[in-house]
């Protein structure tokens, strides 16, 4: 069984080391390479690298098959695998495809200036809110705001029910206004409610269908994404005028991924830096980032709990011992061990789907100087399928950026 901890960077790592040593004879692939960057690679051999790399030892060729087993996790990383003799891309078993938006959706939607100056291009002040909205949607959206007098906001027609109820928080927005060939904006959704009164309020509307279904969107980055690259990204037509609001189904989610490697990657490509959406600059992120520090203590115990639970039961399935050392505030919460190997595992829940968490000056310390850290992050982690991705210390101080959100002041003497 190949362990599911070894992620598509450890991959990257591999394919770099193999590019310098070259392959053994005795380690040449029979019948599919892994083709990246226009070089071919035998799959059971990058795999058993990228062990080396990531624990210090080879994995043993007995412990996974070089066939289906080794195509389709590299597959599932967003690798092409194709075969040897023809070149054709072997297909991966759907079920065992993994795509890479840590729990989020995506949405496409399109919008006039004329509204878009309302409530994307300007904010909406909560005394707006009051004049339309009920009791229950006002204080669920003075909640969300935590203390905020304004945000922004847009909106889908009453004949778009099944959408706005796939649409949850953290999802990521992607609006595009009409005849500019882009997308203009890009934010997450912090929270949603149903008022056709506030959408007659605030936008002007055609056709029997006035707004209806409200999302608030938080860290909202203005972008400008070529519309036509974009949309083919993930299969759609180049021409494809996005009229209506639209969920990017998982089939298409699969072709982007199969392009760039991951979604986050797609978005980088088109100078969107998931960072940037991560930033905590306000006190939106208490809602958009629930857990991991974020959030409530009911919440951020719950969250906590369940990332635990994810986490050891990772490990134990692939033969670790696994003791908890929360209580020793040793810098990180688990001890886990597999023969002569150790790791010191740090656990952080979200319920979002954006990894942003809270991390204390141990831990960080923990992960420059402690070969045997790593850091486990699981998102979406009060969903059905959370998702589970872990770094190395040196990959997490490479990879994330640090936010001070306090200091301590001592008196000078």
């Amino acid at each position: 069984m190949i362990p599911k901890y070894i992620n598509r960077e450890h991959i990257l790592e591999a394919i770099k080391r193999i590019d310098t040593d070259g392959v053994p004879e005795t380690h040449n692939s029979t019948k599919f390479d892994l083709l990246f960057e226009n070089r071919r690679y035998p799959p059971k051999y990058v795999i058993s690298i990228s062990h080396l790399l990531l624990v210090g030892k080879m994995l043993p060729v007995k412990d996974f098959s070089g066939g289906d087993e080794a195509n389709n996790f590299l597959a599932s990383l967003g690798f092409q695998i194709v075969s040897k003799e023809e070149g054709e891309v072997a297909s991966a078993r759907k079920e065992n495809r993994v795509t890479e938006t840590d729990g989020m959706n995506l949405f496409l939607a399109a919008a006039t200036k004329e509204n878009l100056e309302k409530s994307i291009l300007n904010k909406v002040s909560f005394e707006t809110a009051e004049k339309f909205l009920e009791a229950p949607e006002l204080k669920s959206l003075e909640s969300a705001l935590g203390g905020r007098k304004g945000f922004n906001c847009w909106a889908m027609t009453g004949d778009r029910s099944k959408m706005y109820e796939s649409m949850e928080v953290g999802d990521l927005v992607f609006l595009t206004m009409k005849e500019t060939g882009a997308f203009n904006f890009v934010g997450s959704v912090l929270c949603k409610f149903e008022s056709i009164e506030f959408g007659k309020g605030l936008w002007s509307y055609s056709g029997k269908n006035p707004w209806k279904y409200i999302y608030v969107l938080a860290n909202l980055v203005k972008t400008n994404t070529p519309k036509k690259e974009f949309v083919t990204s993930f299969g759609y037509k180049p021409k494809d005028p996005i009229q209506r609001p639209r969920r990017i189904k998982e089939e298409n989610l699969e072709i982007a991924i199969s392009k760039f490697g991951s979604i986050e990657n797609l978005l980088k490509h088109f100078g969107i830096n998931l960072v940037s959406l991560n930033e905590i600059e306000t006190d939106l992120e208490n809602n958009l980032r629930q857990g991991a520090g974020f959030g409530n203590p009911e919440l951020n115990k719950k969250v906590e709990t369940v990332a635990i639970l994810k986490v050891t039961k990772e490990y134990e399935e692939t033969g670790w011992s696994v003791k908890s050392v929360e209580a020793d505030k040793c810098g990180y919460d688990l001890l886990c061990t597999k023969d002569l190997l150790k790791e010191h595992v740090e656990v952080k829940g979200i319920s979002g789907g954006i990894a942003s968490f809270i991390i204390t000056a141990g831990e960080v310390k923990q992960a420059r100087n402690n070969p045997n850290f790593r850091i486990c992050i699981v998102t979406s982690a009060l969903k059905k399928n959370p998702q589970l991705t872990c770094y190395s210390g040196q990959e997490f101080i490479e990879q994330f950026s640090l936010s001070p959100l306090a200091f301590k002041a001592s008196l000078n003497q």
